[in-house]
């Protein structure tokens, strides 16, 4: 049997065929895995999910399946954008919260009135 190993980098995206040995929960491999993978098997439920190892991110698929593989790093990359879109909103907040606070001691040190 055959595993699809997909790895998203930085040039593009890279496919390499892997003749496997399939065991009733596992994938092992007839000799080596491609470059990049560091362990001696997967489970059958790691195929078709992202994976991110050694700063890789790749998938495997049973079948080669260039379609799959676009959607699967698209959904990825969409979904870290919306979190790093979530940090960035989140730290203007504080940002903006700190400024306030600045406002506030310098109004405080002109001693508008309030108590010293």
């Amino acid at each position: 049997m055959e595993l699809y190993f997909y790895f998203l980098e930085k040039t593009g995206i890279r496919c390499e065929e892997c003749d496997v040995i399939e065991k009733p929960k596992t994938y092992y491999p007839a000799n080596r895995f491609p470059d990049g993978i560091y362990t001696a098997f997967f489970r059958k439920d790691e195929v078709d999910r992202i994976r991110c190892c050694y700063g890789r991110t790749y998938i495997i698929l049973t079948e080669m399946n260039k379609e799959r593989a676009a959607e699967a790093f698209t959904a990825d990359c969409n979904y870290e954008i919306s979190c790093r879109e979530n940090k960035i909103r989140v730290a203007n907040e504080e940002i903006q919260e700190l400024k306030e606070t600045v406002s506030m001691i310098e109004q405080w040190r002109a001693g508008d009135g309030n108590e010293q």
